[in-house]
């Protein structure tokens, strides 16, 4: 929808000690709701309700003017502009199944109530209007993948990759667990197993999609962009062995490979949308908790352009999907089997500046009453083999495993 006036809000500065997945307890039956934090900046978000809604064409086109879209009626001169929070589906044009339909092709939301923790102050913003659902379906149905059926998809790529112009296609899978999912202790968890990465949630009715992402799409704030290309992976072993391990990543062909397909492919995406691209660094390592990959930090200046166009003109990504991007779209819709919803597609939040982040909604899964779907994928590339990159999608798994299992 597109207001036809602004909406009224006040932002209150709240005191020290403010932690939003409190705020996000209390609001696990509304039906919408949102949680994003990373703990390296201390930026923390816990939003609920719905005062208005934007696609995705309202957003790439500009015909959404977030500056106009809430008028201040009694705030700080200091206080920080009121966000929009969502996300979005990986592939609109691919057939939704029925546990992902309530969530839609993915829109950002203006929220009713935002608690907001960042630069060390914390702030509460309300907006003035009545809140509206984003819809309600029953949730039937699943499948379960099992090694054979991935190492067999695997193969088949890496068979076309050998024989065509596709460079690169990302495979990913589900798995299936079943029994009652606490969300708020799940993010509790893995924002404490995770301190790295972005810890997410957006919850719609008794649903929500959660995860922690260690892989930035893009930031923009003050007029600088953010990007980084997170691609090629080493799984971790204690000991002195770790060191050596990453060491091996930063010299192996076939991890080179994949990541360098990901940086020229953001690279190409922020200059195609005006963004002047600052000189690429070599890539480094990227430690977590129970992998290694290579990274890449890209820089630049927006030029105008706002996190949620960037963000939307940059996704599909190389990371995950493939390069040629269409070729690889395509094989994914033909071959892979798996309604990805939003998995590995942007999460985040924008303000009414134009400043935000998006992350891709990477280690996650989608959360029933009695069931959890989890993803993982595996960038594959020529010379890759099928079972180690089936291997690799178990260690993705583990994290949210982790959450799910611990008690």
């Amino acid at each position: 929808m597109s207001p036809q006036t602004a909406f009224s809000y006040t932002a209150t500065e709240l005191g020290r000690g403010i932690d939003p997945l409190d705020h996000y307890r209390r609001w696990t039956g509304e039906p919408f709701r949102f949680y994003w934090e990373h703990p390296p900046t201390g930026t923390a978000i816990a939003a609920r309700g719905v005062v208005a809604s934007f696609d995705r064409t309202a957003l790439i086109d500009g015909s959404t003017n977030l500056g106009t879209l809430v008028d201040d009626v009694d705030s700080p001169t200091n206080a920080p502009a009121p966000l929009l929070v969502g996300g979005f589906r990986f592939d609109p044009d691919s057939p939704t199944s029925a546990s992902w339909t309530r969530f839609g092709d993915g829109k950002l939301v203006l929220p009713t109530e935002t608690v907001m923790r960042r630069d060390g102050r914390s702030w509460r913003f309300k907006v003035d209007a009545a809140g509206t659902a984003l819809g309600h379906t029953n949730n039937t149905g699943s499948t379960t993948s099992i090694e054979q059926d991935y190492v067999s998809q695997v193969r088949d790529a890496v068979e076309l990759i050998d024989s065509s112009d596709l460079d690169k296609v990302v495979v990913a899978r589900a798995i299936d667990i079943r029994g009652c999912r606490d969300e708020v202790a799940m993010l509790g968890r893995m924002r404490t197993r995770n301190p790295g990465c972005v810890t997410f949630a957006v919850g719609i009715d008794d649903t929500a999609f959660v995860g922690a992402t260690p892989e930035l799409l893009v930031r923009v704030r003050h007029g600088r962009v953010a990007a980084g290309a997170l691609a090629g992976t080493a799984r971790r072993r204690h000991g002195t062995k770790d060191s050596a391990i990453a060491s091996d990543l930063r010299n192996r062909a076939k991890e080179l490979d994949e990541h360098r397909y990901v940086v020229d492919d953001i690279v190409s995406a922020l200059d195609t949308h005006g963004v002047e691209v600052d000189p690429v660094p070599e890539p480094t390592v990227m430690t977590l908790t129970d992998l290694h990959h290579l990274y890449t930090p890209i820089s630049g200046h927006a030029n105008g352009t706002n996190a949620a166009q960037l963000a939307l003109a940059m996704h599909p990504s190389a990371a995950v999907c493939g390069t040629p991007t269409a070729v690889a779209k395509q094989w994914i819709r033909a071959n892979e089997h798996l309604d990805r919803g939003w998995y590995a597609a942007p999460i985040g939040y924008i303000d009414t500046d134009g400043d935000g982040e998006f992350r891709v909604a990477l280690r996650s899964a989608l959360i029933e009453p009695t069931s959890a779907r989890l993803f993982a994928g595996a960038g594959i590339v020529h010379g890759s083999n099928p079972e180690a990159e089936y291997q690799e999608t178990e260690v993705k798994l583990r994290p949210m495993l982790d959450a799910i299992e611990s008690r």
